[in-house]
């Protein structure tokens, strides 16, 4: 599963994350990858990516260079 981040800083993205962190658990029994990739920063990523609990990857696009290549 992949999803794309605004950022840390909108309230929509940030209660988003946190529904997918409680939801987790269920979604990795049925062996499920989740990536997020965001337009934040690394360090600002990872800030966000422990407040709210996540246990999968996050990956910094600032450039928005991956959803050009995915053409979404």
């Amino acid at each position: 599963m992949l999803t794309l981040s605004r950022g840390h800083y909108c309230p929509k993205e940030h209660q988003q994350h946190l529904d997918l962190a409680s939801f987790y658990p269920k979604i990795a029994v049925s062996y499920t990858q989740v990536v997020t990739i965001s337009t934040d920063d690394h360090h600002t990523l990872q800030e966000f990516r422990v407040s709210i609990g996540a246990q999968w990857t996050f990956l910094s696009d600032p450039e928005r260079t991956i959803q050009k290549d995915l053409d979404i």
